[in-house]
């Protein structure tokens, strides 16, 4: 029974801090302009703000006729918990999406590029032309494939940098009425600010039903939330606050930011106990381009990485590293070209056959031709050889 309940707590502390992490996330955008409580909240919020403002003004983009992205995935993986073989396979991957968008006409294609150890792997192009569902496998297949007649973008979800703005403010005004300044103190610790938030078993059920009943109040936060989902809000907030009742026996949630004299963002801070055990995630921030991670157990650095970004013009370069007590390092690329309102070519679809229209020998040939895929046989080659080797041992 104990240990049922300790889980439970465990899943709860972590439904918190996400929830916590979302809020404070798009509260970025419009937090603590107008806020006049106590120094401690007031300044825990004008951080964050500052820091999510200047996000949001990079990201910000006008709303848009044609989208286009180009998008190179690559890891790099070592481990003395995974066996060479396997980070081998998953090293010499490398993955590459290209996205085509004509939002005014709904249209759109999405292409694979992939290789594995330099050869090609099962490539081709997914397009959406009115309502219609198309496939083309380069090399496997020479006609487009149609897959569905009804598949396509639902542009009337996407939500608009109205959209967005309203979700913000209606967040803003809900957080400003569930966080109470009792729930938020102030320290100077090294010549920074340390402004902390707390969560525990006595608000945390109060915070989240606060905060849920300021939202369900509000139409146009609904209407918005709704036009993006397939549940109704009053569902999941019903879900939520059940769970919230089983908050009773929670240890304490720390929320903590830290800033320097100008009032610049320098760290961000989550500390909590899972199993009697003092977990304490840190984020270290030079600018939005360049952010450390450290996670400690029990005041042990267990976890490091960083997450840096370059950008150039239209081009962006993220590089994220994960390290785990030098047993364990993982680095992941992703190079990026994105542009809007550019013109962009969708593929005409004038050769093409219906899925159930496909012949036994289509599909034998179909098959055929992607277990003969060059990348694909060097990856089977690569396990198989790595099961046979294991089965020896």
């Amino acid at each position: 029974m104990e240990e049922k309940k300790n889980k439970t707590n465990k899943k709860l502390s972590i439904i918190i801090i996400t929830l916590i992490l979302a809020m404070l996330c798009t509260f970025g955008y419009f937090a603590c302009r107008k806020i006049k409580d106590n120094d401690a909240k007031k300044k825990f919020f004008s951080a964050v703000d500052k820091l999510f403002t200047e996000v949001a003004n990079e990201e910000k983009k006008e709303d848009f006729k044609t989208f286009s992205g180009d998008y190179t995935v690559t890891m790099d993986i070592n481990s003395r918990f995974i066996d060479q073989e396997i980070q081998d396979i998953i090293n010499k991957l490398k993955l590459n999406f290209k996205l085509d968008f004509d939002k005014e006409n709904n249209n759109y294609n999405l292409s694979l590029n992939s290789t594995y150890d330099n050869d090609k792997l099962l490539n081709g192009q997914l397009t959406g032309l009115d309502n219609k569902l198309y496939l083309f496998l380069d090399d496997i297949y020479s006609k487009w494939i149609k897959v569905d007649s009804t598949t396509n973008i639902n542009t009337n979800s996407l939500l608009t940098n109205e959209d967005y703005e309203l979700l913000a403010k209606e967040l803003e005004k809900a957080l400003n009425h569930a966080l109470k300044n009792t729930y938020f103190k102030k320290e100077v610790i090294d010549d920074l600010n340390k402004y902390t938030l707390t969560i525990d078993k006595d608000n945390s059920s109060i915070i989240i039903n606060d905060l849920l009943d300021y939202l369900e109040n509000s139409k146009e936060f609904i209407k918005v939330y709704e036009k993006v989902s397939n549940t109704k809000f009053s569902d999941v907030t019903k879900k939520i606050k059940k769970e919230t009742k089983l908050l009773t026996a929670m240890d304490p949630i720390l929320v903590s930011i830290s800033t320097d004299k100008k009032d610049n963002l320098k760290e961000i801070a989550f500390e909590t106990s899972i199993s009697n055990e003092k977990i304490k995630v840190v984020y270290e921030i030079k600018d939005i381009h360049n952010i450390k991670l450290t996670i400690y157990d029990d005041d042990v650095a267990m976890v490091s990485g960083s997450i840096e970004e370059e950008t150039k013009d239209n081009n962006k370069t993220l590089n994220i590293k994960l390290s785990m007590m030098g047993m364990f390092t993982a680095k992941l690329k992703v190079v990026s070209n994105t542009k809007y309102n550019d013109k962009i070519t969708l593929p005409t679809v004038t050769d093409s056959i219906d899925s159930n229209d496909l012949t036994e020998e289509d599909m034998e040939s179909i098959y055929t031709k992607i277990f003969n895929n060059q990348g694909l046989v060097k990856i089977v080659e690569a396990i198989e050889n790595y099961t046979n080797k294991n089965e020896e041992m």
